[in-house]
């Protein structure tokens, strides 16, 4: 893998509303920026009680951690798994990477695998008023895929197996990963002007499992719940709130006593998703100083049209120092609704924009 380069965290300190036009600014800035702040208020890396000797002490940090665990509760609701292979595109694709697979099938097992890699670059243009912003991600990815159940059959030409939804009901899904990636951006003006964006590199490899139950069809229309476990380790470089660059590595779990609860309702034709309720669960994250982010989630609700910020719900979290695991020594919260910017709320007193990571997927 490519070695880690900086990266900036992905949350704004301003309040919970913006007017349409700060709103569009500061859309474009986070776009060419990816993960540029901007200029924060009070004292960020002030978290009231933290004593400033863990990473977590620094709310930026804190708050990238948080994103990247967003993240894999994202990927965890996809019926492929893991790494950023997603065709969901702000623009138009004009380039994607190679990939490679191939599906064997053991009908006495009851089982479907997927093996398979994504290699190169995805290059993606849209046309903003400002101009044309181009997003460049540079993927490296190796990934086996196993359907358990009677419900999956081969589909060599993807990294996913086709689902027969009136069998689904039990059929469990497991992926093992290995990825790093690299996003870049840039903007062309209409004056005929580059200018070039941050990147961010970030790698991760684990395993994830999946069960479906509850599986209910109506019509074209099927509504599922998925049981969601995985144990994952991630390495990034972010800007903490000083502007030094830090290597943050962690080790992140979804328990079996702590799983997600996923509700998804979705098309069994043209195969999209309409919503994903992200009823409960909890995903704990151990990093390399021994300091602790533990975030529960509590009926987040995702909808196609806007696949990046929830629509309802709460995500909330505590922070831990390695000599105390049982007491936090912060707490934030996230409560979204819908058209409202959201905030991520420390029991410090600091607030800050919240932006998941690879919410340009």
């Amino acid at each position: 893998m490519k070695p880690l380069e900086p990266m900036q965290h992905q949350f704004k300190n301003s309040g919970p509303q913006r007017s349409p036009f700060m709103h569009a600014c500061a859309c474009l800035v986070a776009i060419l920026s990816l993960f540029s702040c901007g200029t924060e208020t009070g004292n960020p890396g002030d978290g009231g009680k933290p004593s400033g000797k863990i990473i977590l002490d620094d709310n930026t940090v804190a708050a990238a951690s948080l994103s990247a665990q967003v993240g894999d509760a994202l990927e965890a609701m996809s019926d492929q798994g893991s790494a950023d292979t997603s065709t969901t595109s702000l623009g138009l694709v004009e380039s994607e990477p190679t990939t490679e697979v191939s599906c064997t099938s053991n009908a006495a097992e009851k089982k479907v695998t997927v093996a398979g890699s994504v290699l190169g670059t995805r290059v993606r243009n849209t046309k903003l008023k400002t101009g044309t912003l181009t997003i460049s991600s540079d993927i490296d990815f190796n990934f086996t895929n196993v359907w358990i159940g009677d419900a999956a059959t081969c589909r060599t030409t993807k990294a996913i197996a086709k689902v027969n939804w009136k069998n689904a009901d039990g059929l469990t899904f497991q992926t093992e990963f290995k990825s790093s990636v690299k996003k870049s951006t840039s903007l062309v003006t209409v004056k005929g002007n580059t200018i070039q964006g941050t990147s961010k590199t970030f790698e991760k490899q684990g395993h994830r499992s999946i069960i479906w139950s509850g599986v209910a069809l109506k019509d074209s229309e099927a509504t599922f719940t998925q049981t969601i476990e995985s144990k994952i380790e991630h390495a990034m470089s972010v800007e903490n709130s000083k502007k030094e660059s830090v290597k943050v590595e962690s080790s992140s779990e979804i328990s079996k006593e702590n799983p997600l609860i996923v509700s998804i309702v979705r098309d069994t034709r043209s195969e999209p998703w309409k919503t994903k309720t992200l009823r409960s669960g909890k995903i704990s994250s151990i990093h390399k100083d021994g300091s602790k982010l533990e975030t529960t989630f509590e009926n987040v609700v995702y909808d196609y049209s806007d696949r990046c910020i929830p629509s309802s719900g709460t995500i909330s979290g505590r922070i831990f120092n390695p000599e105390d695991l049982k007491n936090p020594t912060q707490t934030f919260t996230v409560t979204f609704v819908a058209g409202i910017d959201a905030v991520v709320k420390f029991s410090s007193g600091e607030e800050m924009n919240y932006e998941p990571l690879d919410c340009l997927n």
